[in-house]
């Protein structure tokens, strides 16, 4: 049973997707949750948000909505609500707009094997849930970010911290023959 009261406008999603899961769920717009649930549902694995269900155990600080103050993430971070995402990408600066809810979420399921964490990446792609996905696989955890941008995008971070356009190509390079991906493994 949730501790935290649902928000007013939280999307029907049975016992799957709990407010408790999340440091600000009335922040985060209802379309996210709505999506979320789906790729639950498409995955049929078990997805990890903020916190698990108790508050005891935090997976991905910052990982839902955010102040549109917090300096946890860009300017323009679609984490942030209370702010113009666009105006604020395009001037530089925060744009408020006290009506704007968060609309990304960090969050994984729990998969260890490299393999697997990209075929649920490709099994996202193919939903089209999402307009944009990042996948973090040297997170603690291997994670991924979603969110509604406004452009189609997706991308990942390598072991250094830069961003990569995801392709075949530099995935490969980046992240399956990195030495911090296999540390007792020769690349060839």
């Amino acid at each position: 049973m949730s501790n935290t009261p649902y928000p007013s406008n939280w999307p029907y999603t049975g016992n799957v997707i709990s407010p408790d899961e999340f440091t600000f769920p009335e922040k985060i717009d209802p379309v996210v949750i709505a999506r979320m649930y789906e790729t639950r549902m498409l995955l049929g694995v078990p997805c990890y948000f903020t916190t698990n269900t108790r508050q005891t155990f935090t997976y991905h600080p910052h990982g839902d909505a955010v102040d549109p103050d917090s300096t946890s993430h860009s300017v323009a971070s679609l984490h942030k609500w209370g702010i113009d995402h666009q105006a604020s990408k395009a001037q530089g600066h925060t744009v408020y707009d006290s009506d704007v809810l968060g609309q990304a979420l960090d969050w994984d399921c729990n998969i260890l094997d490299l393999d697997d964490f990209f075929d649920v990446y490709l099994k996202m792609v193919q939903s089209q849930l999402w307009n944009r996905i990042g996948v973090y696989p040297f997170w603690h955890r291997l994670g991924f970010h979603t969110d509604l941008g406004y452009n189609k995008y997706n991308w990942f971070r390598d072991s250094v911290g830069d961003y990569h356009t995801m392709t075949w190509k530099n995935w490969k390079q980046h992240v399956i023959l990195h030495p911090a991906t296999f540390p007792n493994k020769e690349n060839s």
